[in-house]
């Protein structure tokens, strides 16, 4: 007989409460994985410390529609729209749910992937949402939310990351508007009328499109370049990257989403994850190699979505202009750098703290000029975007209505501005939305307007760039995007597409 040594009844007790602590981890993973299967949603985002199921569009459709009450009121739901390949609609979903429980109304989550194949929908009613929600501008930007009734969009679509302030004084006003018992929901938050539906096209030239680039992964829609092109930065899985243009290497760079250059390659400006504040990076280029020094934290700016002008410049100096959102609206501050020419340092600091940009205005993805003197943004009171003049002390005045529209971008000499506009969402001037993917007249794709013509030019149709994507300039005639690729293994291409003028 093999005698075993007597231990002691803690070894025992503890060996117990091991056994049982990984048996429950093991249910607690198993239920994760079952709940992860469930037809409810194929994904989940951790909102407040729980995780929260992303709905499918079959059941997004039965839980805003089963609703056997007659006021608007009890029927109003918020439907929060998110990309796993833009990291601040991840981060902004918190925000969001904070916002619908302080409104006291339901709160989904819906993946941005599954709203743009309403084409296999099994059902009408699962169908006619998913055109709502495109429609309405849903996939303009990601993220992007807005408040239903039943299966009606019944306020404008908001987009961008916001605090939960933010969502607050934008969704108030409307959710008090159907608190009433006469007010009559309606879906007439449509596409308005646009420059295109005007009439306001020119002749467009077979588009030359070659490739800058090429990366692994999927990477965010809001890609920038240096002036020279010879450069482009991105976002991809929560990190910022560089790569040159012709290499199939990423640098990588400071920061987790909007890598936003300089154009003269100097500085890089980025939001902290920890919203310490906007920070600025000295950019140092070798061959196909990057370093950036951290230089600068303003802590005056801690919102997201940067972009920078140059409002002067001399010598041995330059004066940049960045913009940011700002809870419903945008704000900005000038730095100004000097250059020592012998040692090769420069020295930067804010010329003040950060101030409200377009007050009076609630504006979302707000982009200034390369001059500094004018922004585009989407004004959330129309639900289209829209050219300003920003005035001294940050006064705006409307320039040009653009209509329904992702982020734009401004050419170097800031007359020509380009867009996206998703495919089905628009209409044909009459109120009437189509959401054809085969309809030829449809006018989805990336366009450049000309602000001495007023004429707007096609340069890709959305068929050939399903996925979204923020236009930009590479000079004052082409322009880049990014594109997907449908592979085995997921890849993203950088795409110049010549020439957004006849000469």
């Amino acid at each position: 007989m093999i005698h075993f040594p007597r231990m002691p009844t803690t070894y025992w007790l503890l060996r117990l409460y091991v056994t049982v602590l990984i048996s429950l981890l093991l249910w607690v993973s198993s239920g994760q994985r079952l709940l992860a299967n469930e037809p409810i949603g194929e994904t989940s985002l951790d909102l407040l410390g729980v995780q929260t199921q992303s709905l499918g569009l079959e059941q997004l459709t039965r839980k805003v529609t089963d609703c056997p009450n007659t006021k608007v009121i009890d029927c109003l739901s918020l439907v929060y729209v998110w990309s796993e390949t833009m990291p601040l609609s991840i981060l902004g979903a918190n925000n969001a749910q904070l916002a619908a429980a302080e409104l006291d109304i339901p709160f989904y989550l819906l993946e941005a992937e599954k709203i743009t194949a309403t084409q296999q929908a099994p059902d009408q009613q699962t169908t006619r949402l998913a055109k709502q929600l495109v429609a309405a501008g849903m996939h303009i930007h990601y993220p992007t939310i807005a408040l239903l009734n039943r299966d009606k969009v019944v306020s404008p679509v908001l987009a961008g990351h916001k605090s939960t302030t933010g969502y607050r004084k934008l969704f108030d006003s409307h959710v008090a508007l159907l608190s009433n018992d006469s007010a009559e929901p309606s879906d007439h938050y449509k596409p308005l009328q646009t420059l295109l539906d005007e009439g306001r096209t020119t002749n467009t030239p077979k588009t030359h499109i070659s490739v800058k680039a090429q990366v692994s992964g999927r990477v965010g829609a809001f890609i920038q370049t240096l002036s020279d092109g010879a450069w482009f930065t991105f976002d991809r899985g929560g990190s910022n990257y560089a790569i040159a243009s012709g290499s199939i290497e990423a640098q990588p760079l400071p920061g987790f989403v909007d890598p936003i250059p300089s154009k003269d390659g100097h500085f890089l400006f980025t939001p902290s994850k920890d919203r310490r504040g906007l920070e600025i990076y000295q950019l140092k280029f070798n061959g196909d190699r990057v370093k950036a020094q951290l230089a600068l934290t303003d802590s005056s700016m801690t919102d997201q979505y940067p972009s920078v002008g140059v409002i002067g410049s001399g010598l041995n100096f330059t004066v940049y202009r960045v913009l940011t959102s700002w809870a419903d609206s945008a704000q900005f501050n000038d730095y100004m750098v000097t250059h020592n020419a012998e040692s090769g340092i420069s020295e930067i600091f804010p010329t003040s703290i950060a101030m409200p940009a377009c007050p009076g205005f609630q504006l979302s993805l707000p982009v200034i000029s390369p001059d500094g003197l004018e922004l585009a943004a989407r004004d959330e009171t129309s639900g289209t975007s829209k050219l300003f003049k920003l005035n001294p002390g940050g006064n705006c005045e409307e320039l040009i209505d653009i209509g329904q529209a992702g982020k734009v971008g401004f050419s170097p000499s800031g007359r020509k501005i380009a867009y996206s506009i998703p495919q089905g969402t628009y209409s044909h001037g009459a109120g009437t939305i189509d959401y054809s993917e085969s309809n030829a007249l449809s006018p989805s794709g990336v366009f450049v307007l000309d602000r001495d013509t007023m004429l707007v030019r096609k340069m890709m149709d959305a068929k050939e760039i399903k996925n979204l994507t923020f236009p930009t300039f590479i000079n004052e005639k082409q322009l880049l995007v990014m594109r997907y690729l449908d592979t085995d293994s997921p890849a993203s291409q950088f795409l110049s597409l010549c020439c957004t003028a006849d000469n």
